[in-house]
């Protein structure tokens, strides 16, 4: 009897260790899910975090794309404008070129228009001097042959200078020469 009460006993101890190992390695494997739990919430955390980032990526991709074409059509709109001035630009100096070149010409042919009114006016000038030439040799032809044909001695013609007498009486006075004093 004393033997089967060592022999149970024994069985009770290795039953009591048995469950205490049992007892030890659930609360291990407990612990173990615990840990796997809270693994996973991190890791979905994580997960819903890198989304978010992507989200957030995804969505400055699609400003950055439509920024990008703003500014696209931005510089094209630019560009045209720029173009334009340009075109003005150029059509302006080329009408300030043609109105310089005009300008030019106008002076030019006014210049010109002056000279030749001036050569006019002196040729009429001359034909005038030569007209009225020409009527006093006439005229003292006339008067010399008419002298002539009354028997007077023959006139003589008077040089280019004027008489003494066709002068101004202030002229006349300053031949005398000056007063002394």
């Amino acid at each position: 009897m004393a033997r089967k009460d060592k022999k149970q006993k024994k069985d009770a101890k290795k039953k009591a260790a048995a469950k205490d190992v049992q007892k030890k390695l659930l609360e291990k494997l407990k612990k173990a899910i615990k840990k796997a739990k809270k693994a996973a919430a991190a890791a979905e955390e994580a997960a819903r975090d890198v989304s978010k980032v992507l989200e957030k990526a995804h969505a400055a991709a699609k400003d950055a794309k439509a920024q990008s074409a703003k500014v696209q059509a931005e510089n094209k709109d630019i560009q045209k404008q720029l173009k334009a001035k340009l075109k003005y630009s150029e059509k302006q100096a080329k009408k300030a070129a043609a109105k310089a070149k005009a300008r030019r010409n106008a002076a030019r042919l006014k210049e010109k228009a002056r000279k030749a009114a001036q050569e006019a006016k002196k040729a009429e000038k001359k034909k005038k001097a030569k007209a009225l030439k020409e009527m006093g040799k006439k005229a003292f032809g006339d008067a010399a042959t008419k002298h002539a044909g009354k028997g007077g001695k023959p006139l003589k013609r008077l040089s280019g200078k004027k008489s003494r007498a066709k002068l101004s009486p202030g002229k006349v006075k300053g031949k005398r020469g000056k007063k002394k004093r």
